[in-house]
């Protein structure tokens, strides 16, 4: 930790870099060393205001009796910006399924922390479609997203992005794959729903969602929404895998929530509220207002291409 604080001030100090990134690992994987960093760096942006570093990496949110004392004090002192947080579901079994060793209540912990320490700009990568993921943890997923609201209001949280699982971790071995796309068309019997076709009227709902909300990002929504169009184009291979397991056309219980969305953006609001109320918040209406990321004309046609093609799709 100290040998690279060290190196960051000789580097401020040489040609002036103020802002550094960290890529790929956890910047707080390990405490002692980040704790050691965040001493250093902190003690060298008291000292000198005038040459203050800031910084951003991809963070862990980590349960409130696992925080050092002091922790968020010392990270704000320290100049963090824009930490990365793969929050990935706002569904603990999820979570627990995925081995991310955090919970939802630890992400809004921290979130709370941060924006009493004026931490901000963070992104948060989300995720829709784990094999574990059923239609009560997708529910859940979305009313995480209503409970952010004042975080990006704030500042707290300045993105989101919502995309598909990389891989199949710790799938169940009883698990049939797909030859054409084995990551993400696959068929699990005890969660037998969440086809492709599923994954897809889900993230549109929470495109939908995000975009009712005020916060729709698009650094990453082209490409994300891109790749669904990619893979339900192909018709015929995707149904005929699912035909296998299905002995009638399937109904989607994602795409009920897309129809008939008002109904859904209410029970998620009634379903919010009394978090909110312990924020302050009176109305989700009073904090709207304030966010107002937007989208483009990109999104909004690639969403009907998808829509186009979703309709076709037996399963």
């Amino acid at each position: 930790g100290t040998d690279i604080a060290a190196e960051m001030i000789s580097m401020e100090a040489g040609i002036g870099a103020k802002k550094f990134t960290f890529t790929d690992s956890l910047i707080n994987g390990a405490y002692k060393p980040f704790l050691e960093f965040l001493d250093c760096i902190g003690s060298h942006n008291l000292n000198h205001p005038e040459k203050a570093i800031t910084w951003s990496g991809n963070y862990i949110c980590r349960e409130t009796g696992q925080v050092p004392e002091n922790f968020y004090k010392k990270l704000a002192q320290a100049g963090a910006r824009k930490m990365i947080i793969g929050a990935e579901s706002g569904s603990n079994y999820v979570l627990e399924k995925m081995n991310k060793k955090t919970t939802v209540e630890a992400l809004f912990s921290e979130l709370e922390q941060f924006r009493l320490h004026d931490i901000k700009d963070c992104m948060l990568l989300l995720m829709v479609g784990h094999w574990s993921e059923r239609h009560v943890d997708f529910v859940k997923h979305c009313e995480m997203l209503v409970r952010l609201v004042p975080y990006f209001a704030s500042g707290t949280v300045a993105n989101i992005r919502v995309g598909f699982p990389a891989s199949l971790e710790h799938v169940p071995p009883d698990t049939i794959k797909s030859a054409t796309d084995s990551t993400l068309i696959y068929h699990y019997k005890h969660n037998p729903n969440n086809t492709i076709t599923e994954k897809v009227w889900r993230q549109l709902t929470i495109v939908k969602l995000a975009r009712r909300l005020g916060i729709l990002s698009n650094s990453f929504l082209v490409g994300d929404l891109t790749m669904s169009l990619n893979l339900i184009s192909g018709v015929a291979h995707v149904d005929k895998f699912y035909s296998e397991f299905f002995d009638k056309p399937r109904s989607s219980e994602a795409r009920h929530a897309f129809e008939n969305f008002e109904e859904f953006y209410q029970h998620l609001v009634n379903n919010t509220q009394s978090t909110l109320s312990k924020l302050n918040v009176k109305t989700l209406d009073f904090l709207l207002e304030s966010v107002a990321l937007t989208d483009d004309d990109t999104v909004q046609l690639l969403e009907q291409r998808i829509l186009t093609e979703l309709i076709k799709h037996k399963y």
